[in-house]
């Protein structure tokens, strides 16, 4: 009889384990075909925490896929002024065109980055490269040497051993 029970029990635990999964996909599919509306509904206030923070993910991947196909990462070198002057042909303050004139003479070219937060690294490190690429330039590497820690480098200021 407790073979009886035992085997009674888990074929119980199992009917309601495959019942829990069951209800468990029923509720993913219905919530995969409801999905987020591509306009905010006009009460947001009615909206849970989670509705209001997947609409926000939402809209910041939709800003992120557009940006991604609209600006390149680094852009093509242009001259100054016909980079800058149509963008700030119409700016009101006194001297501004002439400045980007100024800079025209100045500098030959610039290059468009992708305003992302890395574009000042991005901008440096690409700047730096390129001009070691134009000028044949070598970057400067620690000699191999001794087999110690650091050793090769001790004659560069560089890690020393004890």
């Amino acid at each position: 009889t407790d073979d009886a029970l035992r085997q009674a029990i888990a074929a119980s635990l199992a009917d309601q384990a495959s019942q829990d999964a069951d209800d468990d996909l029923r509720q993913a599919l219905e919530a995969s075909k409801q999905e987020t509306p591509s306009e905010p509904p006009k009460d947001i206030d009615a909206l849970t925490a989670q509705e209001r923070d997947a609409l926000t993910i939402d809209q910041l991947n939709g800003i992120l896929k557009e940006v991604e196909t609209t600006q390149p990462m680094v852009g093509e070198r242009t001259g100054v002024r016909e980079a800058l002057g149509a963008e700030y042909a119409d700016n009101p303050q006194r001297g501004f065109v002439e400045g980007i004139a100024r800079l025209d003479e100045t500098y030959a070219s610039l290059r468009r980055i992708r305003k992302d937060g890395n574009c000042f690294y991005r901008a440096f490190l690409y700047r730096y490269l390129e001009e070691l690429v134009q000028r044949n330039f070598d970057v400067p590497r620690p000699p191999t040497g001794s087999g110690s820690a650091g050793g090769g480098c001790a004659g560069l200021g560089g890690i020393r051993t004890l």
